[in-house]
């Protein structure tokens, strides 16, 4: 897997050299949100939602964590985000 802080233009074309080296799964962190990109049985790369390799992991908490400026508040919201997944289940 590949995380990758998109801070110019061009991210998508990398995902030409990430294939090369068959990386299951790409994320781009880009204007706020998380893009992941998944490498298919063709060798090109599909856009999804969720994470096929994080399954569980909900991708709109994270994003939501990631805008809160004080870490110690992020992280307790990643928490507490993380315990009401495990209850609603």
């Amino acid at each position: 897997m590949v995380l990758e802080i998109a801070l110019t233009s061009g991210g998508v074309r990398k995902l030409e050299i990430y294939a090369r080296f068959k990386v299951p799964e790409v994320w781009f962190w880009r204007r706020n949100k998380i893009e992941i990109f998944s490498l298919g049985s063709l060798g090109a790369y599909e856009p999804l939602r969720k994470s096929r390799l994080l399954a569980g992991l909900d991708i709109s908490l994270v994003e939501r964590c990631v805008a809160i400026q004080s870490w110690t508040q992020a992280r307790q919201a990643f928490r507490s985000g993380l315990s009401k997944s495990k209850r609603a289940k």
